[in-house]
């Protein structure tokens, strides 16, 4: 299995980078012959449906198509921006969602997670990125969300994850998210 992990945050020691992190270990405990790779799209171009298709700031987009193309599985760490997702995350999508009904992501098998200062740790962002992802014919994760409300207290200043009850949670959503990607 091939897991793509995608940050939406561009923030040194970012909190979601972190979940991702953690994620990422957990991934290869469960699934030791899976690969997993950790994806942060900070160098696309901002979205133009009319950008020439052999420029050379395209050779970005096509890269990003093709690795949510080859993932059997995508993993999603979104902070939450005015009640919706990142501005990185939302122009990858943008880049991501052509040709219409038949981009990477249609039939793909993701799961999005928040972590984020308030209370709520982004859930009013992880609405919002569900349905971007049926918006694209993806098949959103239905399972209790993992929601890391005021992550200044769960993570260190590095940007790793610390509290113990987050992980335990993390690392169940992730055991049942690996066996629905597998099904």
């Amino acid at each position: 299995m091939k897991f793509l992990c995608v940050s939406g945050s561009l923030r040194q020691a970012s909190h979601n980078t972190g979940l991702l992190r953690f994620a990422m270990g957990v991934l290869n405990d469960l699934a030791p012959e899976s690969e997993t790779k950790l994806y942060i799209p900070s160098q696309l171009p901002l979205f133009s449906s009319a950008m020439d298709r052999d420029s050379k700031a395209y050779q970005g987009v096509a890269d990003a198509r093709k690795l949510v193309s080859a993932a059997d599985g995508i993993l999603i760490a979104s902070p939450e921006y005015n009640y919706s997702v990142s501005g990185a995350l939302k122009n990858w999508f943008d880049w991501c969602s052509e040709p219409y009904l038949k981009s990477p992501f249609a039939g793909k098998k993701v799961a999005g997670i928040s972590a984020a200062a308030s209370f709520v740790g982004g859930a009013r962002g992880l609405s919002h990125l569900n349905e971007i992802l049926m918006s694209m014919m993806a098949q959103p994760f239905v399972h209790p969300e993992v929601l890391v409300g005021e992550s200044f207290k769960k993570f260190d200043a590095s940007g790793e994850l610390k509290d113990e009850a987050t992980q335990e949670f993390l690392s169940s959503y992730l055991k049942d998210f690996v066996r629905w990607v597998n099904a």
